[in-house]
């Protein structure tokens, strides 16, 4: 519930709210409560809603595709042309895919920037597990340290073909069906 003026929310016992709240990584997240009845926090006077448990949190999925977490190789080539022209090639190993972009660890620091454009080339197996090759042109999203102090580079696919980013949201979608059968 949410308010448009500077008035008094009062819940009656038993009431049912939907709360939603974004978590530390920016998540969108939501749950059902019931209205408990009034209470107090030191001197402050406050609706005490119940707690939820942790499984009946929803996180809201915004991306337009879904990632999975999985190990593919990586190859990446850019033709700088904004500051002196150069050749930059480098190898890495995926931290995540999906049909929008990748991120990935690369084998050694890379000399492209935020919003350099560059070719990625990985290869992914069908579910037969046959591997074939793709490749997508991207701008460099974002470069930054992971939580174990290693870089990690993102890009946004810009140009890739309809039946290269079906391979991926498919290969995607078996990781994930994969995961949930194993739980």
């Amino acid at each position: 519930m949410v308010l448009d003026s500077p008035d008094v929310l009062t819940l009656q016992p038993g009431q049912v709210l939907q709360v939603s709240y974004r978590a530390p990584d920016g998540t969108l997240c939501y749950f059902d409560a019931v209205a408990l009845g009034r209470g107090t926090v030191g001197t402050l006077s406050c609706e005490r809603i119940s707690r939820p448990r942790a499984r009946d949190i929803t996180r809201v999925q915004r991306r337009a595709f879904v990632r999975a977490a999985v190990p593919v190789e990586v190859s990446l080539l850019s033709i700088s042309e904004a500051r002196e022209p150069r050749l930059v090639t480098g190898r890495g190993t995926t931290r995540d895919i999906s049909g929008g972009g990748l991120s990935f660890y690369p084998d050694r620091l890379l000399l492209v920037e935020i919003g350099d454009t560059v070719t990625v080339k990985f290869s992914l197996p069908d579910y037969k597990g046959v591997l074939f090759p793709l490749s997508a042109r991207a701008d460099v999203s974002r470069i930054q340290a992971d939580a174990r102090g290693r870089t990690v580079y993102s890009v946004r696919f810009t140009e890739v073909s309809d039946t290269v980013q079906q391979r991926i949201v498919q290969y995607v979608f078996r990781i994930q069906l994969r995961e949930r059968l194993s739980l």
